[in-house]
């Protein structure tokens, strides 16, 4: 039978070495996070505790621009349900 003494030691033993597992699973973790940053800056995207960016070599579009290409995403989204008029009907299908 094992003593008070015999599981205060395994107590020890297992917090010890406990102890060191989790340091070393936290440095892998800590190096695949850092790999991964890593990678994410060398394709332009850069994390910092401020937040997020991503450089691009694409210049940023005016107003109008803007507006052009909103007006002709909504005109295709309107053709797409005028050619599918079926599909956003209620009731039963017709022919």
């Amino acid at each position: 039978m094992a003593s008070v003494g015999d599981w205060i030691f395994l107590t020890i033993c297992l917090a010890i070495a406990g102890g060191i597992f989790w340091l070393a699973k936290g440095q892998a973790v800590q190096k695949s996070l850092d790999a991964q940053a890593q990678g994410l800056k060398a394709r332009g995207i850069s994390l910092s505790a401020d937040g997020i960016s991503v450089k691009t070599n694409q210049r940023v579009m005016t107003h109008d621009e803007y507006v052009e290409k909103s007006q002709a995403s909504l005109a295709r989204g309107q053709d797409a349900i005028k050619k599918h008029s079926h599909a956003f009907s209620h009731g039963p299908a017709k022919g």
